[in-house]
């Protein structure tokens, strides 16, 4: 390219020619400054190869296309060469910018921070975009590769993850929720809890605190009412029908279900040794509390005074399998909870200690109106013994008692034992 002459501005006279001035020659300036040898005019020098005019004077108004003007420190140039010093804070390599634990490497790879206190963008490497924790993606505890996989030893996510492939831990995800592994699937390992496991032969387990140590229970919740459907495909030419089967692992041992409702109905039900248990609101109703029952005795005689009326009260139960009765609160009654309109059967036996006077009268109340009763003269020679049995309905929140009566002409004792004294409900 042509030669360009660097000029020296400041003179007001023709540049100097360079027959007159050699810088590129070994001439000898040292007997002064370079102002005393060139007094005005250009310094050209055939050794200047630019594309702009070298400026070092302090004219404001030649800085437009010149590499240099100290007026202002500034530099033009097209292209620029540099592989060392530094720029502000950063420091420049023969590849890199480095500042502080932050480096910018023309391979195309960013880098803040050493050791496993790193994180790294990369536009080079063959497998990675990103990673953090490692000098190595491979190594690093959190990675994304180029595919957009992204692979981190934890998260903590507050919005919602779609998947639909690949794996969760030993859980595989291809559009449904598959159990991998030991198959387990529960909420907690502690505590109130559901799991799915496939070591319990397809069981969904229920319970709270240790395995087995308390049931729990399934709800289905809503605005509207709530279905739990149990139901068997329609398979040609095979006919079976759904169960609930309600036993325990224990041969022999049988569960009970509860069904809370207004109207229940049920087609062919049958019960092996359980309870079903239809609990319904008050009002009207066609449900039946099949195998309730409800039996009362004493475990000590109870004092009858003469000529009285006595509600009897019982302390043991027999069997309560609705508990319709209560030892703490009004120990005389049984009180019913179940739907209105429940048919039941009502027995009782008394036994009073022997005594050859008067008569005997054993009676059941209800809500505390007498509603059946019968009585015998005692005998000379032996206890006296009643028995009653009645046919009766009742509504949520009835109460059933059991009353007796003796004139022997004294105190007379009622005497204790399920074999003497009882009184029961049962559903029909």
């Amino acid at each position: 390219m042509s030669k360009r002459w660097p000029k020296l501005w400041g003179a007001t006279t023709a540049p100097i020619e360079p027959d007159d001035f050699h810088p590129h020659q070994a001439e000898d300036i040292s007997g002064g400054t370079f102002s005393d040898v060139v007094k005005f005019g250009d310094v050209r020098s055939y050794n200047w190869d630019g594309g702009s005019d070298l400026s070092g004077g302090a004219d404001a108004t030649a800085t437009l296309g010149y590499l240099l003007d100290a007026s202002s420190g500034a530099i033009q140039a097209q292209v620029l060469y540099v592989e060392g010093g530094t720029i502000g804070g950063w420091t420049i390599g023969a590849s890199t910018l480095v500042g502080g634990d932050v480096a910018l490497d023309a391979a195309g790879k960013i880098t803040a921070g050493t050791g496993t206190d790193i994180a790294v963008l990369s536009g080079a490497n063959p497998t990675y975009r990103m990673w953090i924790g490692a000098v190595l993606g491979a190594d690093s505890p959190f990675r994304v590769t180029k595919a957009g996989a992204l692979s981190a030893s934890g998260a903590t996510i507050s919005g919602a993850i779609t998947a639909t492939s690949g794996s969760l831990g030993s859980l595989s995800v291809t559009g449904t929720l598959t159990l991998a592994g030991s198959g387990l699937l529960q909420t907690d390992s502690t505590g109130a809890r559901v799991v799915l496991s496939t070591a319990d032969k397809d069981k969904v387990l229920l319970y709270s605190g240790a395995a087995g140590e308390t049931p729990g229970y399934v709800y289905a919740a809503g605005s509207a009412p709530p279905t739990i459907a149990i139901r068997t495909p329609v398979v040609s030419g095979y006919t079976k029908y759904a169960q609930i089967d309600l036993s325990s692992d224990t041969v022999g041992t049988y569960g009970d279900i509860s069904l809370y409702a207004d109207t229940v109905t049920l087609t062919g039900v049958l019960l092996a040794g359980s309870a079903l248990l239809l609990r319904g609101g008050v009002g009207t109703g066609n449900v039946s509390l099949l195998g309730a029952l409800t039996k009362l005795t004493m475990t000590g005689n109870q004092t009858i005074p003469d000529a009285t009326i006595t509600t009897v009260s019982f302390n043991y139960e027999y069997r309560d399998t609705e508990n319709w009765h209560l030892n703490a609160t009004n120990p005389s009654r049984i009180t019913f909870d179940g739907p209105d309109g429940t048919t039941v059967q009502i027995k009782g036996i008394a036994t009073f200690a022997n005594n050859a006077t008067g008569r005997r009268h054993i009676l059941v109340a209800k809500n505390g109106t007498v509603i059946a009763q019968t009585n015998a003269n005692a005998v000379s020679d032996a206890a006296s013994r009643l028995n009653i049995a009645i046919d009766d309905y009742l509504d949520n929140g009835d109460y059933i008692e059991m009353q007796v009566y003796q004139n022997s002409g004294g105190d007379l004792a009622l005497t204790a034992g399920v074999a003497n004294t009882h009184f029961s409900l049962t559903v029909q």
